[in-house]
């Protein structure tokens, strides 16, 4: 996994994500689970939340926020640092591939659509430790005092996002 298409296709087989918000405001986006929608060639990923409608004028519009995308089951997770941007003109939602603007319309007063622009992701594996022996982890834990990172990890830095 070196590419971002590789990335892409591999963030865009999970289904939800868990968002956290890192501003210090006090009107922000809550904390919580979000669906994706989508993961687009412009290192965005687009992200639905089903929140009040009444409350989203308070929030502010952009924010550093953090995202992990995760399932039971599978063999890694991605996580990803970068900016959350709340879309609340059901125009831009057409700017995502997999929104219609007729589910735009619909999606108006039943959920808030974000797109989260990707700064830096890691993917790690999930488990690797259970599977390795003594030895095999003392090696690893020698690697990751060596390099500073984890040895089944790999980081997509932000000029690999932004082709």
């Amino acid at each position: 996994m070196t590419t971002y298409n590789t990335l892409q296709q591999l963030m865009n087989s999970f289904q939800h994500c868990l968002f956290f918000n890192l501003s210090d405001k006090e009107w922000k986006l809550p904390n919580g689970i979000a669906r994706l929608l989508d993961v687009d060639d412009s290192g965005c990923c687009w992200f639905l939340f089903h929140i009040s409608v009444d409350d989203t004028g308070l929030y502010e519009t952009e924010s550093p926020a953090r995202i992990r995308l995760y399932e039971k089951g599978r063999d890694c997770y991605v996580e990803a640092n970068g900016k959350a941007e709340l879309l609340r003109d059901p125009i831009d939602w057409t700017r995502c591939t997999k929104i219609s603007y007729g589910m735009a319309k619909a999606l108006r007063y039943h959920g808030l659509i974000v797109r989260f622009r990707i700064f830096q992701a890691t993917v790690k594996e999930a488990g690797r430790i259970a599977r390795r022996n003594f030895f095999q982890r003392m090696f690893d834990g020698f690697n990751e005092w060596i390099s500073g990172r984890q040895v089944g990890e790999t980081v997509y830095p932000h000029h690999v996002l932004s082709h």
